[in-house]
């Protein structure tokens, strides 16, 4: 409960979650499938693109971010889906691959990378069970 004391002596907001979390001893344990999304509404999808492959190809990663701020990240080459503790985490993981959020990108971009953003559409994936990894932090 040590997390619980030192979250608490710095004012953030503990869930259920978070403090069974710190109860917990291995990576095994950490979270569930089910624990991960038990109460969880969907807020927000942003697409993903891997700048080290454009303009020749479109590789497209997904990110979700739910209501309590906890993400979810997907890469088009695999059905593993990768869980955070927040968004933040989630941006760090796919930016250490390059990827960057197409919303963010601009018309210095489309110069940079040799393609027009009116052209690019995200794709539309199916949310079938695929493995679930639960990083936490990254």
């Amino acid at each position: 409960m040590l997390l619980a004391v030192i979250a608490i002596s710095h004012g953030q907001r503990l869930s259920r979650v978070n403090v069974e979390l710190a109860r917990r001893s291995t990576v095994e344990e950490l979270m569930t499938r089910d624990e991960f999304y038990q109460g969880k509404t969907l807020v927000r999808t942003e697409w993903w693109l891997d700048s080290s492959r454009l303009p020749e190809q479109v590789i497209w990663a997904r990110l979700r971010v739910f209501d309590d701020r906890a993400a979810d990240v997907r890469f088009e080459e695999s059905t593993d889906l990768f869980t955070f503790i927040n968004e933040q985490y989630a941006e760090y993981f796919l930016g250490e691959d390059e990827y960057v959020c197409l919303s963010r990108l601009d018309s210095d971009d489309e110069v940079e990378f040799r393609f027009s953003l009116a052209a690019v559409v995200p794709p539309v994936w199916d949310d079938e069970p695929g493995a679930f990894q639960y990083l936490g932090t990254y």
